[in-house]
């Protein structure tokens, strides 16, 4: 879920667009089984989230003189 909270001042100020999700994962993966039947098992598992985002308005500084 997400809101665009772009008020006429801002809009006024350049900014004709808000700060957007581009991507979310949340990926997982296990596996397991025994070594020596009822007696030994391995298991592993791994996991990796994150996401990605685009921030609108957010300059660099091109004048490296100063």
């Amino acid at each position: 879920m997400e809101s665009e909270n772009l008020t006429a001042d801002l809009r006024s100020r350049g900014l004709n667009r808000s700060n957007k999700t581009l991507k979310m994962w949340d990926q997982s993966l296990s596996l397991g089984g025994p070594i020596m039947r009822d007696r030994v098992w391995f298991f592993i598992a791994g996991r990796s989230w994150g996401f990605s985002r685009r921030h609108d308005g957010v300059f660099w500084n091109q004048n490296t003189a100063a």
